[in-house]
């Protein structure tokens, strides 16, 4: 789906602004395994490289920290607000940019969400 130049150009500004969060050695990590793309080596070897990186270093943190940093404060009367007066940043590319981002979020839940049921399988009955 095309989100328009000024959306791309956003999402851009956002990976560049911050990219020690990831850390170059998960960057590389990711670009060497293929687990950026989902390709090339096992899952079981690409599963033994993530698990040896610290935690803090690790994806999940880092977009679970960020989600935390972002909304921590979640104000929307505050946001419309803001709106108005917002100069480098158009209401209609943020209006875009928030909905690229939640449909990245519902994949992640969905994703957690098959994980959690494959290995935590619902018992019948109530506990």
């Amino acid at each position: 789906m095309w989100l328009g130049e000024e959306v791309q150009r956003l999402l851009w500004s956002a990976a560049c602004r911050s990219p020690e969060l990831a850390g170059e050695r998960y960057r590389r990590f990711r670009i060497n395994t293929g687990t950026g793309g989902c390709s090339g080596k096992s899952t079981e070897e690409a599963g033994r490289r993530i698990a040896a990186i610290p935690e803090d270093k690790r994806y999940l943190t880092r977009v679970l920290d960020s989600l935390d940093s972002a909304f921590s404060d979640f104000d929307t009367e505050t946001a419309k607000l803001d709106l108005p007066y917002m100069q480098s940043r158009r209401p209609e590319a943020i209006k875009r940019y928030l909905e690229f981002r939640l449909r990245q979020v519902k994949m992640l839940i969905e994703a957690v969400e098959d994980y959690v049921e494959e290995r935590y399988p619902a018992r019948g009955g109530h506990s």
